[in-house]
């Protein structure tokens, strides 16, 4: 029992002599020092940047809160399907775009042809049983150079 207790203060003579060597005043200083200096540093303390990341919390917040309330309303799946940008046109409709642009049809024929194209798209996505359906942009003549 003698033998265990005289290691116990040997041992702690050893961590206390290391701790004092190692631990002084004039590290304490610094260290404190430091803290502070840190705490009131603008590389560190930026408004602007804190500001920036109230901001992506709340708005993580607000996407989070819109995310239940979309599920809630669609009962989408996890990864839903949709289909991303303008469809191609068909042959077709281009011909009624050139045409309307050219005064040959009137509008009334011109919005006809587009509203039968959305309908078509819309079945179209229906069939393949896509989740998120979209019109297409069968209006939008500026984007397209592909056809079908």
């Amino acid at each position: 029992m003698y033998d265990i207790c005289l290691y116990k203060f040997f041992l702690n003579d050893v961590l206390v002599a290391n701790f004092n060597h190692f631990i002084t005043r004039a590290f304490l200083s610094t260290n404190a020092s430091a803290r502070a200096s840190r705490k009131s540093s603008s590389r560190v303390n930026n408004k602007a940047v804190q500001k920036a990341v109230s901001e992506l919390f709340n708005f993580l917040q607000l996407y989070s809160a819109r995310l239940d309330a979309q599920q809630k309303k669609l009962n989408l799946p996890i990864l839903p399907t949709t289909t991303i940008g303008s469809l191609p046109q068909i042959i077709e409709l281009k011909r009624v775009l050139r045409e309307y642009k050219a005064k040959k049809i009137s509008e009334e024929d011109y919005v006809s042809a587009i509203k039968e194209e959305i309908n078509k798209v819309v079945k179209l996505q229906e069939e393949l049983d896509i989740d998120v359906l979209v019109h297409g942009e069968p209006e939008n003549g500026a984007f397209r150079s592909q056809e079908l």
